[in-house]
């Protein structure tokens, strides 16, 4: 399981990132109309529009301390990314309906595409309007592996039989020396961090995501199974954690509790690995009918914690 955490400070209420993000959006090209007054009969009223890709529903009451929004967008690229048009859209919506809703001190908003959670996102008052937002990078093994019937050999069975495959036994065992599993390392550090971890009996699979672009961190944790030398897991069973020290605990357990969301409607799927123990890895996900989901990701196994990536 993989996700590329999204976000940008388009949730600041001043300073440069605010002016940054609002030219980026272009405060013109978002509406914030004397429609929010209109009614969406699902999701709530209107408070903000990007042209037709993007609409920002406020459930009711529509202005209050705590305002939860739904954001829907007309394509899923809409959500995927660390800054994506969503996190800059959510930015401009929390800008503009904290002017007319002054006693607003926080937002909470999910991203849907075809009513399925693409997008979490939260502003607050307590870390200063800072975005933390996970976006779409994570796997929908359901959505996915309904996509196409496979015909012969499944891509799970080829993958199996490749010359470099890796026993993923073989990693949770290096792991008792080099904890860490970073995934898409780059310049800045790694797009999730990964732990396996003994709970009693269980493994447990502990992935931490850059939640924006300042501090915060979702930590996701997954009871996972070893299976024909799979990591198998079901995102159902997943319990989620924020760590922010400036974020009110309030806050923190909304934003727990959207992304949990978000998470547990996903499938159960297999992550493989390919390589070498110690080495540079390949990893892959496959659905319950061995479909491949999305792209590979690359991952090395350290002794020392690594970074997290900034969003860029």
């Amino acid at each position: 399981m993989r996700a590329a955490s999204g976000g940008a400070a388009a949730g600041r209420r001043s300073g440069p990132p605010v002016a940054a993000a609002l030219a980026i959006l272009g405060v013109a090209g978002l509406a914030f109309p004397a429609a929010a007054q209109q009614a969406a009969p699902s999701h709530g009223r209107v408070i903000g529009r990007s042209g037709t890709d993007l609409v920002a529903y406020a459930a009711n009451p529509a202005c209050g301390p705590k305002v939860s929004v739904t954001i829907v967008g007309k394509d899923p690229k809409l959500f995927e990314g660390a800054v994506s048009p969503a996190a800059r859209f959510f930015g401009g919506v929390r800008a503009g309906h904290g002017l007319t809703c002054p006693q607003m001190g926080r937002m909470i908003a999910r991203g849907l595409y075809n009513e399925r959670i693409m997008f979490s996102a939260m502003a607050d008052r307590s870390n200063d309007w800072e975005a933390v937002i996970l976006g779409s990078g994570i796997i929908d093994a359901a959505a996915e592996d309904r996509l196409a019937k496979q015909g012969g050999p499944s891509d799970q069975s080829q993958f199996v039989k490749n010359a470099a495959f890796l026993d993923a036994g073989e990693v949770v065992k290096l792991s008792a020396s080099h904890p860490y599993l970073c995934l898409n390392r780059g310049p800045s550090g790694c797009e999730v961090v990964g732990q396996f971890q003994r709970r009693g009996a269980q493994l447990v699979s502990v992935n931490r995501y850059r939640a924006g672009s300042g501090a915060t961190e979702a930590i996701v944790s997954t009871p996972t199974t070893l299976s024909g030398g799979l990591l198998c897991g079901d995102p159902a069973e997943s319990t989620v954690s924020i760590e922010n020290p400036r974020l009110d605990p309030s806050a923190r357990q909304d934003m727990a509790e959207q992304i949990a969301a978000q998470f547990r409607q996903n499938g159960r799927s297999c992550t493989g690995f390919q390589g070498k123990a110690g080495g540079a890895l390949s990893m892959a996900a496959f659905g319950p009918s061995g479909r491949k989901l999305r792209d590979s990701s690359t991952a090395v196994q350290l002794a020392g914690r690594p970074n997290l990536s900034v969003p860029q």
